[in-house]
């Protein structure tokens, strides 16, 4: 990959990390090596406005990887616009499933995304080996002004022969009113005519 394409995408990741909310995922069983961090770009995003959800899963083990499945539960006023999947910043193919509503919480749209299937014949064969990273990034939004809930989302993967999964406590985004485009002249005429007597 070309030296300025990574520097340029380390940086874009760096900024975004500082200016977002960051939670990392606890990690089942609590002995693993594994770090799970889940980001949004903005915690307070203007209605309409799109906004990144990112993931990354990092294997420090000294084994590699199998079996990664993401899922992401979220009100069904919230959509999700598009997505990308990465492995050391190289884009690769998931098997994409939503919305699926009511599916895992009630009132919450699921959806699925397959990495590495434990079917041998699948397209889907993604192996994170030690010391690789998977960053999925989701652009969505959301046409209403309000809180939401987001109940969980959750990783899930096999290691060494046993299985491993990495889930968070609930949180909550709240999409605001949009910015004013308006200027202030345009919406008062601010302009004084001389009187004459």
């Amino acid at each position: 990959m070309d030296y300025m394409k990574v520097v340029s995408r380390v940086i874009v990741l760096l900024f975004i990390l500082a200016l977002s909310s960051q939670a990392a995922d606890s990690v089942y069983p609590a002995t693993s090596l594994v770090t799970v961090e889940y980001l949004w770009s903005s915690q307070t995003p203007a209605a309409g406005e799109s906004v990144d959800i990112i993931r990354i899963l990092k294997n420090n083990e000294s084994f590699p990887l199998t079996g990664l499945y993401f899922s992401e539960n979220l009100p069904p006023e919230i959509s999700i616009d598009s997505y990308i999947v990465t492995v050391n910043d190289s884009a690769v193919n998931s098997d994409y499933t939503g919305p699926l509503p009511d599916d895992i919480e009630n009132g919450f749209d699921c959806y699925r995304w397959l990495i590495d299937s434990p079917d041998p014949i699948s397209p889907y064969q993604v192996t994170l080996n030690p010391g690789d990273s998977i960053i999925l990034t989701t652009t969505v939004s959301c046409s209403t002004e309000g809180s939401y809930q987001l109940p969980f989302h959750t990783v899930s993967f096999y290691g060494n022969g046993d299985g491993l999964f990495a889930m968070a406590d609930p949180e909550s985004i709240t999409f605001g009113p949009p910015p004013d485009t308006i200027p202030p002249a345009a919406i008062i005429d601010l302009t004084v005519e001389p009187v004459n007597p």
